[in-house]
This record gives C-alpha cells, sequence and structure tokens, in this order.
C-alpha cells in the first residue's frame, strides 16, 4: 500500500508540474502570438506606403511616356511635312 502511495504521490506532483508547464507555455505562446501581431501590422504598414509611392512613381512615368508619344507624333508629322515641301 505505501508503494502505491508514493506512486500515485509522484504521479500527482508529475501531473502538477506539466500543469505549470502548460500555464507557462501557454502564456508565452499568447506573448508571441500579440509581438507576431503587432510587428506583421507594422510591417503592413510599411508595404504599404511603398506600395503608394510605387504606384505614383508609375502613374507619373506612363504620363511622360503619353507625353512623348504625343510630341513623336507631332514631330513625325513636322517632319513629313516639311519632307513634302
Amino acid at each position: 500500500m505505501q508503494l502505491l502511495n508514493e506512486r500515485f504521490a509522484g504521479y500527482v506532483d508529475r501531473v502538477r508540474f506539466l500543469d505549470a508547464q502548460n500555464t507557462r507555455l501557454v502564456d508565452e505562446l499568447g506573448r508571441l502570438e500579440s509581438l507576431r501581431g503587432t510587428e506583421a501590422a507594422r510591417i503592413k504598414a510599411m508595404f504599404h506606403v511603398e506600395l503608394q509611392q510605387a504606384r505614383r512613381l508609375l502613374y507619373l512615368v506612363d504620363a511622360d511616356e503619353t507625353q512623348l508619344q504625343l510630341r513623336a507624333s507631332s514631330l513625325e508629322q513636322e517632319l513629313d511635312h516639311v519632307t513634302q515641301k
């Protein structure tokens, strides 16, 4: 009977230890998940700003290209006119 009591006490101690360890790990997981959420939000905001800047530059390049194409067309028409004279 003494041996069973000692084994049961050892089992209870082990369960308490594992329960405490589980609580500690759950707390650490919660901390890491909140840290990950904070970091993800910061990175998302940073890339959002960079994406807006890239879109703005793309729009400006597209506008410049359109102006240059119009200018080239105008110069070609002028060249044709001068060539015909």
